[in-house]
């Protein structure tokens, strides 16, 4: 009993001098595995930052998020319009209920509604389970702030021609090289095609003399 008892202590003791080895996340087999984490996470918040800083646009930011959350009650449907307020349309929710008030969302309605902490007075109400997330919160308040600027729906934009490129900063090295390549491949499709034409004249003169020895 007495050696069982020391030798339970020498291990406790051997344990306590050598520690359990690191996690197989902090072994040196998964060095490549952080290495993607860290990467992953870099990205992230370098997409992060971009989005923060471009500005808002209503058809790709803004739009999405009133259809899915507000327009059940203050959308396009006459019958479901609540308090007579219609967020589809700027004039509507700009001049007649001053619900927005472009450039400064302090003093905007609809800003205080969807932060107020009183479930009476939050907008999407708590009943409705669309409630909204933090980002979607700060991105409308960002967009009053720039001006609550609307777009037409892309369905109905007006087309448009593309930009036209200047060609004068075009790098004129890069255009002699790209200019010399397609002469070179033209060159060689044009003698692929002289060179399989004749393929073709050789083919049917043989053919023709075998038809004559034949008769």
């Amino acid at each position: 009993m007495t050696n069982g008892h020391v030798d339970d202590e020498v291990v406790s003791l051997s344990t306590e001098r050598h520690p359990a080895p690191f996690p197989p996340l902090f072994d040196r087999k998964h060095s490549m595995f952080r290495c993607l984490l860290l990467a992953l996470c870099l990205v992230c918040a370098t997409r992060v930052c971009q989005a923060t800083d471009s500005p808002i646009r209503f058809n790709r930011d803004v739009r999405s998020i009133l259809s899915d959350k507000c327009f059940a009650c203050h959308g396009p449907d006459a019958e479901t319009i609540e308090g007579g307020l219609r967020l589809d349309l700027r004039d509507h929710a700009v001049k007649e209920s001053q619900a927005i008030v472009p450039g400064d969302s302090s003093a905007s309605e609809l800003v205080r509604r969807i932060f107020a902490a009183d479930e009476l007075e939050v907008m999407p109400p708590p009943e409705l389970h669309k409630a909204l997330t933090p980002s979607e919160k700060e991105i409308l308040r960002r967009w009053i702030d720039e001006g609550a600027e609307y777009e037409p729906h892309w369905a109905y934009a007006p087309m448009r021609r593309p930009e036209r490129v200047d060609t004068t900063t075009i790098d004129t090295a890069s255009s002699d090289r790209y200019d010399r390549r397609s002469k070179i491949g033209s060159r060689g499709r044009q003698a692929s095609i002289r060179n399989r034409s004749r393929d073709i004249d050789s083919s049917l003169v043989i053919r023709l003399d075998r038809d004559a020895t034949d008769d």
